[in-house]
């Protein structure tokens, strides 16, 4: 199943159907709204309560410590109430102050971690998730990390017998970017580590799998050890019998990881609820969006104007071309030799991405349904090896047709891609 990340576009999930999952996030909703707001029409409805995001610092992150302090299990001291007749922005101004003097900036004690999981999956129940996701602190310390998982999945797995709960759990395994060296991957290492305290336990029924990246780049340029970590960790839990493998933040490659037995993937419009960066979550000036054409069969994305009239100058449209509701009436224009800029929610200015979000969103929808559809486990990973090889292939015909012209889009790394699928 698909999962949307969704952000504080409620409508986007109306607009995308009914038939996929959707996962909120505190670090963009503080704990009222969700409350107020949380009901969707969807097949699946996740709440991920984001213990990994406990060491953010508050001096840079302010507004999202201020969001994620709504929430009880972060343990925030002095959290301001909201009173009667305040309203929500004030709130969470409050909140963000309140935040920049008192956020911990560190993962909870596990002496609290039966209490802090009681109130994270409590307040999943509450809403009436699918599933419920245990919270764990981002693993960052290979030596000590793996008893640290442990205790947070003894911790969630008590918490929910002890208050009754009968909706089946997901453990979450976070892991950092710092600890992918060659010692993670290695035979006995700390990954295999990882999978046997997953399985080893009962009472979990499946996984919460996401990396958090050192830098936050465009998620196509995901560096090879984050990709090969998605991978190996739905590879082996799935070899090690586990039937519910999520997968978060891993963008398109979520898409790949079904290949090796992932039972879903999330992504969303945005690069914060398209890739896990702390460094994305940063108080700076709100960037300059710019709308992407998002082609699953080259998995780039291409500037409209920029890139698009090169591409159909050169006569390489059906390369590219992944019509959806989204972007019709933009493939219909450049086939009739017009620009971009005569469509305008496709016209290459600043924050005029909705269309193009939108766009994408849809694409890796409608991808997933179709994997879905493999009868077996190696047709889809057939299906998916020969996706990342043709799109290979078109974009290094595309390359030679432009001889020499550079695009000013992003391009997936599908061989890098390849080379961890064999």
């Amino acid at each position: 199943m698909f999962y949307i990340n969704v952000g504080h576009d409620h409508q986007l999930q109306a607009d995308m159907g009914s038939g996929k999952g959707i996962i909120l996030l505190p670090v963009h909703h503080h704990a009222e709204r969700i409350v107020r707001d949380h009901s969707f029409d969807c097949a699946s409805f996740l709440l991920d309560p984001q213990m990994y995001l406990a060491s953010l610092d508050r001096s840079d992150c302010s507004k999202a410590c201020g969001r994620l302090s709504s929430y009880p299990w972060f343990a925030v001291p002095d959290v301001p109430e909201l009173e009667e007749g305040m309203t929500l922005a004030t709130w969470h101004t409050q909140l963000e102050k309140n935040a920049k003097e008192n956020w911990p900036g560190q993962s909870p004690p596990v002496e609290r971690a039966v209490a802090l999981c009681t109130q994270a999956l409590s307040f999943q129940a509450s809403l009436g998730c699918s599933y419920l996701i245990l919270p764990s602190p981002l693993l960052t310390d290979i030596a000590d990390d793996g008893i640290l998982l442990a205790h947070w999945i003894d911790a969630g797995l008590r918490a929910s017998q002890e208050c009754g709960l009968e909706v089946p759990v997901l453990a979450t395994i976070p892991v950092d970017e710092s600890i992918l060296t060659d010692t993670f991957f290695a035979p006995y290492g700390f990954l295999d580590a990882i999978v046997d305290q997953v399985t080893a336990r009962d009472g979990i029924h499946g996984t919460y799998i996401l990396v958090n990246q050192s830098n936050a780049l465009h998620p196509f340029r995901m560096p090879q050890s984050v990709a090969r970590a998605y991978i190996e960790l739905v590879r082996r839990l799935a070899s090690a019998g586990q039937e519910q493998i999520l997968v978060n933040f891993a963008d398109v490659l979520g898409a790949v990881c079904l290949g090796v037995g992932a039972s879903g993937f999330a992504s969303g419009e945005s690069q914060s609820r398209r890739r896990l960066s702390l460094k994305g979550l940063i108080d700076v000036a709100m960037a300059r969006r710019f709308p992407r054409y998002y082609s699953h069969a080259t998995i780039s994305e291409f500037y409209p104007e920029t890139d698009l009239d090169k591409i159909v100058e050169r006569g390489l449209l059906r390369q590219v071309s992944d019509p959806s509701p989204y972007s019709r009436r933009l493939l219909e224009a450049l086939a009739a030799g017009r620009s971009a800029s005569e469509i305008g929610s496709w016209a290459e200015n600043v924050s005029n991405d909705h269309t193009s979000r939108r766009h994408f969103l849809f694409r890796l929808i409608q991808a997933e349904d179709e994997l879905s559809r493999e009868a077996t486990s190696s047709s889809r990973l057939t299906s998916i090896r020969n996706w990342l090889e043709d799109a290979t292939m078109r974009r290094l015909y595309i390359d030679t047709r432009l001889e020499g012209e550079t695009l000013k889009g992003d391009a997936a790394p599908t061989e890098d891609w390849v080379r961890l699928l064999d």
